[in-house]
């Protein structure tokens, strides 16, 4: 409801004084011829009819054409029947409810395995090591012992602060960055591919480093 339609409604409501209701009344007279309520004579006995049959106008006979045909347009595909057969699957798309993230969520994700090298080899042993170093990190932000949250690396990764309601598209992925100097290498992110490269070093402290520069000093695009 628009909050001066609002203000409107709750004026002839909060009137104390005949007065201060015809004014009331006078200002809302738009609104009043709209919905129908002219024929309610406006007293102070009155008034609490008026305001409700206002406020029955603007918060439900109002959108009640956007209301069918936001139903029509469920109708298709079935979407309607299925929303009202499984109210609860469907309640995170409709509804928004902020999540409280932790470590695991953030691990889960991102999928690594099309990054990993061959196993066996050096590239794959030293992928393993950052892979801790990652968890290790985000256990570190769940308890608020990096200067980076857990939602500012989601941020910094995908442009958004928890996954939407339908999934990442495409779905987040991690993958490496190597350099010559491992105190250089700054963890890098595609937010329009979702792709978030951690940066291989050689200890926790360094990559802790690295990630909480890196994450911290991002602001801009990554911060939208």
């Amino acid at each position: 409801m628009h909050v001066l339609i609002l203000l409107l409604v709750l004026k002839i409501l909060e009137a104390k004084s005949d007065v201060a209701l015809l004014g009331a009344v006078n200002a809302a007279g738009d609104l009043i011829s709209l919905s129908g309520t002219g024929h309610i004579i406006p007293t102070m006995e009155t008034k609490k009819k008026l305001f409700d049959g206002l406020l029955r106008f603007v918060s439900i006979n109002r959108t009640m054409c956007a209301f069918e045909r936001f139903k029509a347009g469920l109708r298709t595909l079935g979407v309607l029947d299925a929303l009202k057969d499984h109210p609860h699957g469907f309640r995170r798309i409709f509804t928004y409810e902020k999540r409280i993230i932790n470590a695991t969520i953030v691990e889960s994700m991102f999928d690594v395995k099309n990054s990993l090298s061959l196993e066996g080899s050096n590239k794959r042993k030293e992928e393993s090591l950052v892979l801790s170093f990652w968890r290790d990190y985000l256990i570190d932000a769940e308890e608020h012992e990096t200067d980076a949250s857990l939602t500012d690396i989601v941020v910094f990764a995908t442009g958004l602060e928890d996954d939407p309601p339908l999934g990442f598209i495409p779905p987040p992925s991690l993958d490496f960055i190597r350099g010559d100097d491992e105190s250089r290498i700054l963890p890098v992110a595609n937010t329009c591919a979702n792709i978030l490269r951690i940066p291989v070093a050689k200890s926790y402290a360094v990559f802790k480093s690295l990630m909480d520069f890196g994450v911290m000093n991002s602001a801009g695009f990554g911060q939208v």
